[in-house]
């Protein structure tokens, strides 16, 4: 068993193309998972990341060095089943099928450089930044905010964007319409590997709570309506931190817009919004809050 870290560095003395292409002679299975557009340009301070076959972490670890030189480049590498040292917070980067798929499934840039096709770079840029990254990838959730200009520049809704025209692919840039995009495409984490990744992302223990919900029926999914009055006097943020400081998981929030007003004024409470026994009329709902309770 080998024994290596996932951080390594590709050794000063040899170029990035020449480090390819001693990985190419000796049929080592690799690819390199992102940025690889502007190869072998690497702007500085950034890392090269790799998805490498098991069998071959032997061979690939001849080709690098655990310590950093001058002009060094950073070279992360990652294993299909998450072996040792070449893991993700103790976990395989990608689920195994996924990863073995993106291997088989590789083709050759540049007549240099082993990448994922155009629809394995889409998933697993998708995966990345849903499960990865999560809030800190800088994108909308997709829950009650609005998509702001910085959203609009991020570096990863560009690159998802380009991506998913190349593959005539119509999705939203949302992270949880990313999360949706790749339960399609089976590219989910099994249950026990989200609860591990949720550790340090409230995005993700959201989601887990959810998922756990589905598949094992434990819990109970409610909805809590903030009603006018409280919204005009904005004490919508309020009522949400209540809620999560009493232990209910906020799975999603909506702002009803006025067909959705309309239809829950009719449908919910039996059409019934009245005063009763407060002194003022707080109005019908305005904005939804479904929560998990365990």
């Amino acid at each position: 068993m080998i024994e290596m870290e996932t951080q390594q560095y590709i050794p000063s003395s040899i170029s990035v193309d020449d480090f390819f292409k001693l990985l190419n002679q000796e049929q080592i299975k690799y690819i390199i998972l992102r940025w690889f557009d502007k190869f072998p340009k690497i702007k500085k301070g950034e890392a090269i990341d790799l998805l490498v076959h098991d069998d071959d972490l032997v061979n690939i670890s001849k080709h690098v060095s655990p310590h950093c030189e001058d002009n060094s480049i950073t070279c992360n590498i990652y294993s299909i089943s998450g072996i040792t040292g070449t893991n993700y917070n103790g976990l395989p980067y990608y689920p195994i099928h996924c990863a073995q798929e993106m291997l088989d499934k590789r083709i050759l840039l540049h007549n240099k450089y082993f990448v994922p096709n155009p629809k394995h770079y889409l998933l697993s840029m998708a995966y990345h930044v849903v499960y990865h990254e999560a809030e800190n990838s800088g994108l909308s959730r997709g829950i009650r905010e609005e998509v702001n200009e910085l959203a609009h520049n991020n570096k990863y809704r560009k690159t998802l964007r380009t991506l998913s025209n190349r593959c005539g692919i119509k999705i939203k840039f949302t992270w949880v319409d990313l999360q949706k995009f790749l339960d399609e495409n089976n590219w989910t984490p099994e249950l026990s590997e989200l609860k591990k990744l949720s550790e340090k992302s409230n995005w993700l223990k959201d989601l887990y709570y959810l998922k756990l919900h589905d598949q094992q029926n434990t819990g109970e999914i409610m909805a809590f309506i903030v009603r006018e009055w409280a919204y005009e006097n904005n004490l919508t943020d309020w009522i949400i931190k209540w809620l999560q400081t009493h232990g209910l998981h906020i799975l999603n929030i909506y702002e009803l817009d006025k067909d959705h007003k309309e239809e829950a004024t009719r449908t919910l409470r039996g059409g019934n919004w009245g005063n009763e026994k407060w002194e003022k009329n707080e109005g019908s709902g305005k904005t939804s809050c479904f929560n998990y309770s365990l």
